[in-house]
């Protein structure tokens, strides 16, 4: 495929257009100052290099420019030593002899800039305002507090800036705006705009890990990857087809003048930091000096979590930084970590990082440390550290728990015919008898490789009864911590196992008891153990009918997967699980809540990997939810992508997805396309992301005219799902059975919506019964259900029906047509912007109430139990939905959206 060019835009300001109407606001504001707050004399934007501080005030000026005479003068560190050297362009009209005399410099500069303002307000940029000369900060600040300028300053530091402007802005004159990276959406939007065009979640998640949001760096690597085929566009999309690890050589240019800028204490500081990934205060204080870190922080290169344990401030940086220290030098500062916290010793205690640092500095693991490291990264979804840490083990000698670590990592990464061989050369290996917990380990690591394939999912059953057999050999039942050595932790790894192929195969009842002690045990243990049992068990309780006891679960761990010490790769995985355990049980407003959470969440960590059901997330909420034109904003990228890569089988589903988007957008020769390309697609998805495609693909086919045979089809899937005890899967095809227009199944889905528990189960009851007796107040009642559950095109199947039934009174009919017409235009295709004057879902709602009454994003997200990131994933929609940009005009759109006067 031959290379494309990025179209040669700039970066926009992409979400920073609140700081620069703050800037402009602090610069043009008139209000004298108080004793308790000084009128404010300038602005200075603080960050690291290639942060976008100069690019933010050049936006300023131009807003400024128009009323407000600005003036840019340089600084520049070979000028900094030059008395007045920044003033240069202003006093060329002064004697040399006059340079000495500070009052005639004074007066000489103001004159200048007086005769240059023609009587309006003047305002002195001055990028890299560290590197100014002492002398023209005094004047510059002098001025300033004689209220004849106002000041924009950028810098790296506070701490580097001259005396005088320093302590402006100490004493509150100069106000201090920290400039941080681009969050993920901002960077996503930055690079579509600059390239033309939509980009995967792949690609946003690879740049963002690459770039850490610094739009300079950011730039020079978009463009040497699209440069490169790496980045490429592809049906319309830009997609990841290749490795950006060979890109970020371009990171060391960015960091240089930052890293040579540092004194040797802290220098030696931040290679600690960077070194150990992440070093607990504690142990870093005991051999460095408490004001190098201090200095760090300040200079935004590391940052302090609260979890005690300092951080670089972004990965990038932290990678830069190791690849600069010697070899020698890195085994000297792990020498003098370890002398103070022996981490190695004490596992337990550990961070992955510290022991990728022990390897790093030449020092051989041993075997029981790689191989609880390997597990941690494994469950962290960090599957190449795991295999890093499991190279170092002799291959003739590591055995089956390390295989096992191995095998799990390659399958992580949708590499099957390396766990393949890899199981290949550990049977070739057994010259005897293998012991039980060999052959218990062996024999669960080959069913999760045989579990990738339909074709040997019998075989992977066959497998966990055999081990059943062997771990339970009186009965099928038993407790985790058995006394007999190491059959405890043998039924719990067949737990899991059983768990997972549940999610593979669909034999969701079998795995539930025993996933339940295995939860119960892990919350003693691990966070991290215990956040993804528990998500795999809220799963498996929904996908098999039991909504209150997934509801409640869901709930507490959407409450704990933020919490401290939980790994940023297992609180995707669990949000991917809870993700779908609400939409399968109809809590639609959390199940969005978790796919917006998703978007991103991972992003700034290269090490994890993470599939793509998790990318599918919204797009398939949303499509659910009814609209269909938002939801193909986002499929057609993600579609692209997966035609590329697609490791985990999850085409098929994008596929169907689509073409039930494009039916609803009213688009039927492209869903036919979809459709087509999908009858060519060999899936082995695990069987509940293939039940949703079907039931999406059967919906576009039948809407497109094929609706006899879409519910023969339908009604099959319900008979399978009652015979293998699946009965929220059999409510579920006889529902959509339903809303197609069989209104011969509505007796056998009302008995079967009776029976359980389900948020979907009142509006099916209701349908159902009302479709047989055409009871139109049953309908309305129906509909009114699915308007509560947030599903529009629901709303409108059972809206319709009753309508046609011309019994229902003036009043209901009115309020019926209007309910109609309001999820019809939630649904209008013609949508420019995702989200774009769609009416606010009901979590929406109460975030958009709550930000305009005065909260705080964090103190929204306390009250509601969920990330400060959600909530500024939903101010994001909000914002979109109701037409504005800024914070300050929440309360009257809001006041218009819910049709009253602020």
């Amino acid at each position: 495929m031959s290379k494309v060019q990025a179209t040669s835009t700039k970066w926009q300001v992409t979400g920073r257009e609140a700081i620069v109407d703050a800037i402009v606001g602090e610069l043009k504001s008139p209000a004298a100052g108080t004793s308790s707050y000084p009128e404010i004399l300038g602005v200075l934007l603080a960050g690291p290099p290639g942060i976008g501080k100069s690019h933010l005030a050049a936006q300023a000026v131009k807003a400024l420019q128009s009323d407000v005479l600005v003036v840019h003068l340089y600084a520049s560190s070979h000028m900094s030593t030059e008395p007045y050297g920044a003033l240069a362009a202003l006093l060329s009209e002064l004697e040399p002899e006059s340079l000495t005399h500070h009052v005639q410099v004074l007066a000489a500069t103001l004159r200048r800039l007086e005769s240059m303002a023609n009587g309006r307000d003047m305002c002195i940029l001055i990028d890299n305002a560290h590197e100014l000369d002492e002398q023209s900060a005094v004047i510059l600040a002098q001025l300033a507090k004689t209220r004849s300028i106002r000041l924009l300053l950028t810098c790296g530091s506070t701490d580097l800036l001259p005396h005088e402007l320093s302590n402006l802005v100490k004493d509150g004159f100069v106000r201090r705006m920290g400039v941080e990276p681009f969050s993920f959406r901002e960077l996503v939007k930055a690079v579509e705009m600059r390239l033309g065009g939509r980009i995967s979640q792949r690609a946003g998640r690879q740049l963002w890990a690459a770039s850490g949001g610094h739009p300079q760096f950011l730039t020079a690597l978009t463009q040497d990857m699209v440069s490169s085929g790496a980045l490429l566009l592809r049906d319309g999309s830009w997609c990841l087809d290749g490795s950006i690890a060979g890109h970020e050589r371009i990171s060391s240019e960015l960091f240089s003048n930052q890293l040579r800028r540092l004194n040797a204490q802290q220098l030696r500081t931040l290679e600690i930091v960077a070194l150990s990934r992440a070093v607990s205060i504690n142990t870093l204080l005991d051999v460095v000096d408490d004001r190098d870190v201090d200095a760090l922080e300040e200079m935004g290169m590391v940052r302090i979590g609260a979890d005690h344990f300092v951080r670089a401030i972004h990965p990038l940086l932290a990678k830069v930084v190791r690849n600069k220290v010697p070899a020698g030098r890195s085994k000297e500062q792990w020498e003098s970590v370890n002398m103070h916290s022996p981490m190695v010793h004490n596992f337990a205690s550990a961070d992955v990082g510290m022991v990728l640092w022990t390897l790093e500095a030449g020092r051989k693991l041993e075997r029981n440390l790689a191989l609880d490291a390997a597990k941690i990264a494994n469950d962290e979804m960090k599957p190449a550290m795991a295999l890093r840490f499991l190279a170092t083990l002799d291959p003739q000698t590591s055995g089956a728990t390390a295989t096992a670590e191995a095998v799990r990592a390659h399958v992580a990464m949708g590499d099957q015919t390396s766990a393949r061989n890899l199981l290949a050369s550990l049977y070739s290996s057994y010259h005897e008898e293998p012991t039980l917990t060999e052959w218990v380990v062996s024999l669960l690591a080959e069913t999760s490789v045989l579990l990738t394939s339909k074709v040997t999912w019998a075989e992977a059953l066959t497998n966990l009864e055999k081990v059943r057999g062997e771990l339970y050999p009186d009965s099928l039942e038993g407790e985790i911590g058995s006394d007999k050595p190491n059959i405890g932790v043998l039924r719990e790894t067949l737990i899991v196992h059983t768990a997972e192929a549940a999610w593979w195969t669909g034999n969701f009842p079998d795995s539930i008891d025993g996933l339940d002690l295995a939860y119960t045990a892990a919350k003693e243990v691990s966070a991290n153990q215990s956040l993804l049992l528990g998500s795999q068990l809220c799963l498996m309780n929904a996908a098999s009918g039991k909504a209150t006891a997934a509801a409640e679960l869901s709930d507490k761990l959407l409450q704990s997967v933020t919490t401290m010490g939980v790994a940023q790769g297992c609180a995707a995985k669990a949000r991917e699980n809870l993700f779908f355990a609400n939409l399968i049980i109809g809590r639609l407003d959390i199940a969005e809540e978790a796919a917006r959470a998703l978007c991103g969440q991972v992003a700034g960590d290269s090490d994890i990997h993470v599939g793509a059901f998790a990318d599918l997330a919204l797009p398939i909420l949303l499509v659910v939810r009814g609209h269909g034109g938002e939801s193909l904003s986002l499929l057609e990228q993600e579609i692209s992508q997966l035609r590329l890569r697609d490791e985990y089988g999850a085409l098929g589903l994008a596929l169907s997805a689509g073409a039930y988007a494009c039916v609803l957008s009213g688009d039927n020769d492209s869903a036919a396309l979809y459709l087509a390309e999908l009858e060519g697609c060999s899936s082995d998805a695990p069987w509940l992301m293939e039940r949703v495609g079907k039931y999406f693909e059967l919906a576009a086919r039948a809407k497109m005219g094929d609706r006899q045979q879409s519910i023969r089809e339908l009604i099959h899937l319900a008979d399978s799902d009652q015979d293998s005890g699946r009965e929220i899967w059999e409510v579920e095809s006889l529902g959509l059975a339903l809303r197609l227009g069989a209104m011969e199944v509505a007796p056998r889905l009302f008995d079967a919506a009776s029976t359980l528990d389900v948020g979907y189960n009142p509006f099916y009851r209701d349908f159902a019964e009302g479709s047989v007796t055409s009871d139109a107040g049953l309908l309305v009642r129906a509909a009114e259900h699915a308007a509560q559950l947030g599903s529009d095109n629901a709303v409108v199947d059972a809206a319709e029906v009753a309508l046609a039934l011309g019994t229902i009174d003036q009043h209901q009919h009115r309020h019926l047509s209007g309910l109609m017409e309001l999820c019809r235009r939630n649904m209008d295709a013609n949508t420019k912007r995702a989200g774009d004057g769609q009416p606010l879902t009901s979590r929406q709602l109460e975030i958009a109430r709550e930000a305009a009454a005065g909260a705080s994003n964090k103190d929204i997200a306390t009250r509601l139990h969920v990330s400060i990131r959600t909530v500024e994933g939903h101010l994001y929609q909000i914002f979109g939905k109701l037409r504005i940009s800024e914070r300050s005009d929440l309360s009257y759109a809001l006041a218009q959206a819910e049709g009253e006067r602020p």
